[in-house]
């Protein structure tokens, strides 16, 4: 798994870490802060991140609206509780509305059945820091050869 502390959510958009016990409205506030705007028409790379935003924004709204959430780790054990319709959550995964580890742990651990769609993220993200790692063992060889 993600080997995801208690006290931290770990972002595998942006690698980055937030507390679990964060006010929600103040995760939604973060979040939204994240969305940069393009640099032009042509500049996919940034659209594609805000609508990754976007669509996890609108996770934790649900959670708040719908669920009564207040923090972050509320989420989390909705999640882990079963609280959220399995169709929802099925939903979310399709779309890709979820690729926070915390989010995903608590996924594996209140919905087993989507194991596949969980492990395929892992693996997903697992590869991508692969990527991340051979580029920039890359641009360290590069620079040590000057």
């Amino acid at each position: 798994m993600f080997n995801n502390k208690e006290r931290y959510n770990i972002d595998l958009n942006k690698n980055e870490i937030t507390t679990v016990g964060q006010n929600i409205n103040n995760y939604i506030s973060q979040l939204t802060r994240w969305k940069k705007p393009p640099k032009n028409e042509l500049d996919f790379e940034t659209m594609k991140r805000n609508e990754s935003l976007e669509k996890a924004i609108q996770v934790v709204v649900y959670m708040r609206d719908k669920l009564g959430a207040e923090t972050y780790e509320d989420i989390l054990e909705l999640l882990k509780d079963r609280k959220v319709d399995p169709k929802i959550v099925g939903l979310w995964l399709e779309e890709g509305m979820v690729r926070v580890s915390g989010e995903l742990d608590a996924i594996m651990d209140g919905y087993p059945e989507f194991r596949k769609e969980t492990d395929k993220i892992e693996d997903d993200f697992k590869r991508r820091l692969k990527e991340l790692v051979k580029n920039f063992k890359a641009l360290e060889d590069f620079f040590n050869s000057l």
